[in-house]
């Protein structure tokens, strides 16, 4: 690999980052990150500090030549020639980061008050960290479901092809081995699946299920991923919801929000009513629903998608108006209840972003985005040897802790951000796999 005199790779961000020039709290960002990353390990940082300046790094990777069984004379004086050449990736890194606001009486302030670094310590462990590693874990993720040349359960070859019936097939595993072992692997990297819940439903409930092998039965469990289950023909699969696409396949109903939805807003009012009949969720003087144009086709227990863009064209991945998987304004909630004479939805969860304040850009003055109902597209990554994926780091995440600069100094800021950008370098070396799948909905198993 080029550039290996100022880039080192390694199994997280803080690859070649020794001296913590603007935080001593990166040990705990670190910790949580190998404890919780569903890519810990299985994609590589190439770190290169020197870049920051240009904001791109660029990696050769040198082409082999040919392999000549001509016959030589035995009077040539001169061998063949063997060319070579080169190939260029390079990766232009982006900003990524978010901040905690918690107020002077929270109990965490309180704490870090009376501790001083351990009490910083827990809340960058405890609220700031996670919302890290959940956003490297989606970044990782939208890189990977990048490939040229995904595969589809029931031989479909689009999200909007996919049937409830196309739902994950254990012998994709065997397909995957088929291409692993046309490129050659001295090291005998294993083949690592990482699958939705939806597919280990699948395995347990057919095809499958006599030979799955759980993880204890094969691995030492130092040395098994994050979030491993168990093994079948010879691959190893780790599960995790965000390999669920949710309400990104076939649209089952979709309909316009036609009022703003403030920050909390959306869930049951806590005074009157509570979620699953424990929690009283949200705070009392919020809009405590969300207004929709229409509810038909909406029941409670459904998970829909709140989205403020639409897939302009179908594609391999995405359905005409359908919502895109990699739009950071997808909010995706449970439905706790229906009024069809307001046409209006209550949420498990309250909307925590203010993405939804205004009218969609390009739209008529009444529509603030969309709630999606639709067929979740669940994902398999395969992976064989390493660097399918890598990120290229120019600034590892850091953690900062500003001021409060309100009139009474009220409110504290946590705050993390990186400069880095996932991306595909050998797409040779991991396959993706789309399938439809089982979900829960209030006790029963449904297939949309």
């Amino acid at each position: 690999m080029a550039n290996t005199l100022d880039t080192v790779f390694g199994d997280h961000p803080w690859a070649n980052y020794d001296t913590n020039q603007r935080t001593v709290y990166v040990p705990e960002l670190m910790e949580a990150y190998a404890h919780s990353a569903l890519f810990y390990k299985l994609v590589d940082y190439g770190v290169n500090l020197a870049a920051q300046r240009t904001g791109s790094m660029v990696f050769t990777k040198p082409i082999d030549p040919d392999p000549n069984i001509q016959t030589l004379g035995n009077r040539d004086l001169w061998l063949p020639q063997l060319f070579m050449d080169s190939q260029n990736i390079t990766i232009t890194a982006e900003r990524h980061g978010g901040k905690i606001q918690l107020h002077k009486y929270d109990d965490m302030i309180t704490y870090w008050s009376e501790q001083g670094a351990a009490g910083l310590r827990a809340i960058m462990r405890k609220r700031v960290a996670p919302n890290m590693v959940a956003t490297l874990d989606i970044l990782a993720r939208n890189a990977f479901l990048e490939h040229f040349a995904p595969m589809f359960a029931g031989s479909k070859s689009d999200f909007g092809a996919l049937l409830a019936t196309d739902t994950f097939d254990p012998g994709v595993g065997r397909d995957v081995w088929l291409w692993a072992d046309y490129t050659p692997d001295p090291v005998n990297h294993p083949v690592v699946g990482l699958v939705s819940p939806a597919a280990t439903y699948a395995f347990k409930s057919g095809a499958g299920s006599t030979e799955w092998m759980g993880r204890l039965d094969y691995a030492d469990p130092a040395r098994l991923l994050n979030y491993e289950i168990g093994q079948y023909e010879g691959v190893r699969y780790a599960q995790h919801p965000i390999c669920t696409l949710w309400n990104c396949g076939p649209i089952i109903t979709q309909k316009t929000i036609t009022a703003a939805v403030a920050q909390g807003d959306g869930a049951p009012d806590p005074s009157t009513s509570k979620v699953d009949g424990v929690y009283a969720t949200g705070q009392a003087n919020q809009t405590h629903y969300i207004q929709l144009s229409t509810s038909d086709g909406i029941r409670a227990g459904d998970t829909v998608t709140l989205h403020r863009a639409r897939n302009a064209a179908a594609s391999t991945t995405g359905v005409y108006l359908g919502v895109p998987y990699n739009n950071y304004q997808n909010i995706t909630r449970r439905v706790v209840s229906v009024d069809t004479s307001t046409e209006r939805i209550t949420l498990n969860k309250p909307i925590l972003v203010d993405w939804y304040e205004t009218a969609v850009a390009g739209h008529p003055s009444t529509i603030y985005g969309w709630v999606t109902k639709a067929r979740p597209v669940h994902v398999g990554v395969f992976l064989k040897g390493p660097r399918g994926v890598v990120s290229g780091v120019l600034q590892p995440p850091a953690t900062y802790t500003p001021p409060p600069i309100d009139d009474t100094q009220s409110i504290y800021r946590f705050s993390w951000d990186a400069y880095l950008k996932y991306q595909i370098m050998n797409p040779e070396r991991f396959e993706v796999y789309f399938y439809a799948g089982a979900q829960r909905r209030l006790g029963e198993v449904i297939n949309l």
